[in-house]
C-alpha cells in the first residue's frame, strides 16, 4: 500500500494528467505548431522551477555531468515522445489518443517481466489487459479517423505510443540509478532543460519557421498556451513522483485511468471528439484497466533488494 503522504502526487498527477491531453489539444488548435508550443512549455517549466529555487528556497540540484548522462536517452525519447503528442492530437481526436495509450500497459507488463525482475500478470490482470486491447481495436474499427484516412491516421499514434512505453520503462529504471538530493524536482529540472533543444530542432525540421509566418496567435491561443504551460509544470513534478512511487505498468494505468475525465472535458467544450460507439469502446478500455493488479517482484529480486537493504515495492 502507498502511504498517506504519497496519494497527493497520485492526484496531482491524476488531476494535471486529466487536464494537459485536452489542454495541449486546445492550445495546438489554436496554434498549430507542435515544436513551437511544446519548446515554450518546456522553457515554461525551467523558468517556474529556477524561479521556485530562487525565491522559495526550493531544492533543486544542479546540471552534472554524470547525471546527464544517464538522463539523455530518457530526455530525448520524451522529447520525441511530446513531439509525436503533439502531432498526434494534430491529426486525430483526443479519444484515439486515449486507445493508443490504453495498449501501453500490456506491452510494459511484458517489458518489466522481462527487464525489471518483476513476475507476469496474473490471470485476472492479463484477462484486463486483454480487453483492453480488444476494446481498443473495437475503437479502432469505430473511430471517424479511421473511415476518413484509414491507417494513415495512426502513424503518429503508432510513434507516440512506443516512445511512451520505452519512456515509462526506462524512467522507471533510471530512478534507482540517478544521484540526486532532491530527485523529484531534480528529475523534473533535468528532463525539461535536457527536452528544450530537442523539441526545437523537431520544430525546426518541420518547418515551423516558415508555417509560423502564416499563423498569427490569437489571444486566446495565447491564453491556452499559458494555462498549458502551468499545466505542465504539474504533471512534470508528479509525474516523476509516481514514477518512483508505483512500477512502470501501474504508472501507465494510473495515466490511463484518469482519462475519464479528459474524456468528459474532451465531450463538453467542443465537438472534436470521436463517435458514440467510439466513447463506449474507450470506456471499456478503461472499465478493464480497474481490474489491474500490478506484479510483485520475483523472489530473486526480493532477496536482493533484502540484502542491499532496500524494501521491496509492494505498488
Amino acid at each position: 500500500m502507498l502511504p498517506a503522504s504519497a496519494f497527493f502526487g497520485v492526484a496531482a498527477y491524476v488531476t494535471c494528467s486529466s487536464m494537459m491531453l485536452v489542454a495541449n489539444k486546445v492550445t495546438l488548435t489554436l496554434i498549430p505548431l507542435p515544436g513551437a508550443v511544446f519548446t515554450f512549455q518546456l522553457a515554461f517549466a525551467v523558468v517556474s522551477i529556477y524561479m521556485m529555487k530562487t525565491l522559495c528556497s526550493l531544492r533543486v540540484d544542479d546540471l552534472t555531468w554524470f547525471n546527464i548522462k544517464l538522463m539523455f536517452p530518457y530526455t530525448i525519447s520524451f522529447a520525441m515522445s511530446i513531439y509525436a503528442n503533439g502531432k498526434s492530437l494534430e491529426h486525430s481526436n483526443v479519444e484515439t489518443v486515449i486507445v493508443a495509450r490504453s495498449c501501453a500497459p500490456l506491452l510494459i507488463s511484458v517489458i518489466e517481466w522481462a527487464v525489471l525482475n518483476r513476475q507476469l500478470p496474473s490471470w485476472k490482470s492479463t484477462g484486463a489487459l486483454l480487453s483492453i486491447l480488444v476494446a481498443a481495436t473495437g475503437y479502432v474499427l469505430a473511430d471517424s479517423q479511421m473511415k476518413l484516412v484509414g491507417l494513415q491516421a495512426y502513424t503518429w499514434v503508432g510513434i507516440y505510443l512506443l516512445l511512451i512505453v520505452y519512456n515509462m520503462v526506462y524512467g522507471k529504471s533510471v530512478t534507482s540509478k540517478v544521484s540526486f538530493a532532491s530527485p523529484v524536482w531534480g528529475l523534473t529540472y533535468y528532463t525539461n532543460v535536457m527536452s528544450c533543444p530537442a523539441v526545437v530542432l523537431l520544430g525546426l525540421l518541420n518547418d515551423e519557421v516558415n508555417k509560423a509566418q502564416s499563423n498569427e496567435p490569437s489571444m486566446a491561443g495565447f491564453a491556452a498556451l499559458f494555462v498549458s504551460s502551468a499545466i505542465g509544470v504539474g504533471i512534470s513534478w508528479s509525474g516523476w513522483n509516481c514514477t518512483s512511487l508505483l512500477t512502470a505498468t501501474t504508472y501507465s494505468l494510473v495515466g490511463l485511468m484518469c482519462k475519464f475525465l479528459s474524456v468528459l472535458l474532451n465531450v463538453l467544450i467542443w465537438d472534436k471528439h470521436a463517435t458514440p460507439l467510439g466513447i463506449f469502446w474507450l470506456c471499456i478500455c478503461l472499465i478493464a484497466g480497474m481490474f489491474y493488479e500490478p506484479a510483485a517482484l520475483r523472489e530473486n529480486a526480493k532477496v536482493a533488494s533484502e540484502v542491499d537493504g532496500e524494501p521491496s515495492e509492494s505498488a
